[in-house]
């Protein structure tokens, strides 16, 4: 598996036959004010058909109707239901979060009680509707587009289920419908760049290795896209800064085509040896930098412990000193050898 830091880039996943799939990177700007500012929904202009969206009632449909080539289009004929969602999680260290979207809705005027709805639901209560917006007859726009923006900074911290959705409960005569069109929908998110943010694991049974994003994105389309046991999401590791700072320095990612493995470095010697081509059996190619971490230690960090095993040619990063002094004393260096620190990080 391999993750390419661009704002949208085609990556590919190494281990006997190769499979093609996307990854997305939050950081996307920062402004006058220090803070970065975050797109959280994929696709949401539609323009990779059905792509993240999830549901069986609905269809990406090309057309200009709205913006670009396609928009998504709900429409329900009598008593039934139209629906998609998206799973996105909205960082708890958000100062703002504003959901915005273009779209239309047309109600036919025979339908009863017939309603769209773009809503916000607890990813794990579907039971508890967190934020949502209603269009009804009183609503109808035809085929004018407007557009629909909403603050959900409250929101903060939860893992949120995006759905947009058509009902009709039936007509007055014969037969009846009422159809929503949503295109351009985001969930914008600004972050202070001073503040820690998490970095989160993953773990591949398959490969025998960890591997770490700081990218919500990127995390919530590695638990949807992958069986567990290739990659297994074992939740928050630490906390690191997406941009530099005082005592903070670059962790410099890597990525082996032949070994199918990750590597992360605070070190530019090492990052700039590797690139030299010291390593021509792991054919590593250089990320970009993953984050930024401390290079000493202050009040508010710990260490972050580096192990290499030649057995399973991959790294092993803890902060714990007791894991760390169990591993030491366990294995021969063969299997697991100590390299240090490997830099400084929040719990």
């Amino acid at each position: 598996m391999r993750f390419i830091r661009t704002e949208v880039a085609r990556s590919f996943f190494a281990h006997g036959a190769k499979s093609l799939f996307m990854s997305f990177f939050m950081l996307l700007g920062v402004n006058a004010f220090a803070y970065s500012t975050s797109e959280l929904i994929i696709n949401g202009d539609f323009e990779m058909d059905d792509k993240f969206w999830t549901g069986d009632t609905y269809s990406i449909i090309q057309d200009n109707e709205i913006d670009g080539d396609y928009f998504a289009y709900m429409g329900s004929a009598g008593e039934d239901e139209m629906m998609m969602q998206e799973n996105i999680v909205i960082p708890g260290e958000a100062t703002k979060a504003t959901l915005s979207f273009d779209y239309f809705y047309w109600d036919d005027e025979n339908s009863v009680d017939g309603f769209g709805a773009v809503a916000l639901f607890d990813h794990y209560n579907h039971d508890n509707i967190l934020k949502v917006i209603f269009f009804s007859n009183e609503d109808d726009t035809g085929l004018d587009i407007y557009h629909g923006s909403i603050d959900i900074t409250a929101l903060k911290g939860k893992s949120v289920d995006v759905v947009l959705s058509v009902l009709n409960a039936g007509c007055t005569v014969g037969s009846c419908d009422n159809n929503l069109g949503i295109d351009n929908i985001s969930i914008q998110v600004e972050i202070p760049l001073s503040a820690p943010i998490a970095i989160y694991r993953f773990y591949s049974e398959k490969f025998q290795t960890h591997f770490y994003t700081i990218s919500e994105v990127e995390r919530n389309h590695i638990i949807k896209s992958y069986p567990t046991n290739e990659w297994s999401y074992e939740g928050q590791a630490y906390k690191a800064h997406r941009m530099v700072g005082q005592n903070l320095t670059p962790i410099y990612r890597f990525w082996s085509n032949t070994k199918s493995k990750h590597f992360y470095t605070i070190s530019k010697a090492e990052k700039e040896y590797i690139e030299s081509g010291a390593y021509p059996e792991a054919q590593w190619t250089y990320e970009g930098i993953a984050w930024y971490a401390g290079n000493q230690q202050t009040p508010d960090t710990t260490p972050l412990y580096r192990f290499y095993s030649q057995d399973h040619q991959a790294h092993f990063y803890t902060l714990s000193k007791t894991e760390k002094e169990y591993i030491q004393k366990t294995y021969p260096v063969h299997i697991w050898n100590y390299e240090g620190i490997s830099y400084y990080v929040t719990r």
